[in-house]
């Protein structure tokens, strides 16, 4: 959903084909009709792909690399997605992305700016606030307010993607360059590094502002995107998609914070249990009831199933009954959306359900 370069300057007939290849890959993967004889070949070509995209440091590598890295997390294969997380380090590193180029075109300066932005959240969604990530990626702190212009996402007309009803085209835009801006932002604020070390008072003082940061930026590109339904009132569903995925990303990301809550003071109040199981129901819910349903949704179900079992021993007796009724239709629903790429995920939930069953 979050774009990797300025829509304007993407060419189909002279980009890098690494990157076509990683683009096509993606497609595929998120095609709700996959044969096996296709997707084995799909995957075939993936594995081949990587291979020859690590070995040369560029722009459109690092763009194949990004694809492949959030493809192999969604897709739980997280020796890979580690693996691909140290290839884009060394690559951002030696391209200089997080070095200031004011003297570069303004469009290759947004190409190379936004690239450092995908790849510092791809290092804070592997990393999370416990593990090593270089300072070079997680400290970028240049100014960021053009990254956030809807000129760089604008169709033209030489655009796959462009279309001849120029209110799609600036729907466009505005709801990619929206979404990216919520997601840059709350990668941002989920960071959380070296949180062991503060004193208590410090610490959650620190966390309570990231927790409202978080609500505040969800709740104004929810009242921008409910402006968008008014003004592109016949495209509606256009906007559902991202209302969809802006959703689960913020459910996401709070549920994260209270991990490290967790971590933090090594338990959880009642109420704060609660909250946590609150946000995992209001993640299955989006899931649940999207327009429409994309294979990698499954990802975000494997999260809720994990913390429903986590955080099972801490619930009251009445929130145990919810949650196992949670974990149940949570199961259901995966088994109804079922993709066996996900096969382990499905059975790791299913054997932890029984568990709670049997006790």
């Amino acid at each position: 959903m979050s774009p990797l370069f300025s829509i304007q300057s993407f060419d189909r007939k002279t980009a890098s084909p690494n990157l076509l290849n990683a683009m096509y890959y993606c497609a595929y993967m998120f095609s709700k009709k996959r044969p096996n004889e296709i997707t084995e070949y799909m995957e075939k070509l993936a594995d081949q792909n990587i291979k020859k995209t690590v070995k040369n440091a560029s722009i459109n590598n690092m763009r194949a690399l990004i694809i492949h890295t959030n493809l192999a997390q969604w897709g739980g294969n997280l020796n890979l997605a580690k693996s691909l997380q140290a290839h884009l380090c060394r690559m951002s590193y030696l391209l200089g992305l997080h070095l200031d180029y004011n003297k570069i075109p303004q469009e290759d300066r947004y190409n190379r700016d936004i690239l450092l932005c995908m790849a510092r959240m791809c290092n804070i969604g592997l990393t999370g606030s416990l593990s090593f990530a270089p300072n070079y990626i997680t400290g970028y702190k240049k100014s960021e307010s053009y990254l956030y212009d809807t000129k760089w996402q604008l169709p033209g007309p030489n655009s796959i993607i462009y279309s001849e009803n120029e209110m799609k085209n600036q729907l466009y835009s505005h709801c990619s360059t929206l979404f990216f801006k919520f997601a840059n932002v709350s990668s941002n604020t989920v960071w959380f590094p070296l949180f062991f070390k503060l004193e208590a008072r410090s610490f959650h003082k620190t966390w309570t502002y990231k927790i409202e940061e978080l609500k505040d930026l969800y709740e104004s590109t929810v009242q921008i995107l409910n402006g968008f339904k008014k003004k592109f009132y016949l495209l509606k569903s256009t906007i559902a998609l991202f209302e969809t995925t802006l959703k689960m990303t913020y459910h996401g990301a709070v549920i994260e914070m209270y991990e490290v809550l967790k971590h933090r003071n090594k338990t959880l109040q009642p109420s704060e249990v609660s909250i946590i199981l609150g946000h995992c129901h209001d993640l299955y819910h989006t899931l649940s009831t999207a327009e429409k349903y994309y294979p990698y949704f499954q990802y975000y179900a494997h999260i809720i199933g994990l913390h429903y079992l986590n955080i099972y021993s801490k619930c009251s007796s009445s929130e145990k009954q919810r949650t196992k009724q949670r974990l149940l239709d949570l199961l259901l629903f995966i088994r109804d959306k079922f993709y066996s790429y996900f096969s382990l995920n499905y059975l790791i939930l299913k054997s932890g359900y029984d568990s709670l069953c049997d006790n």
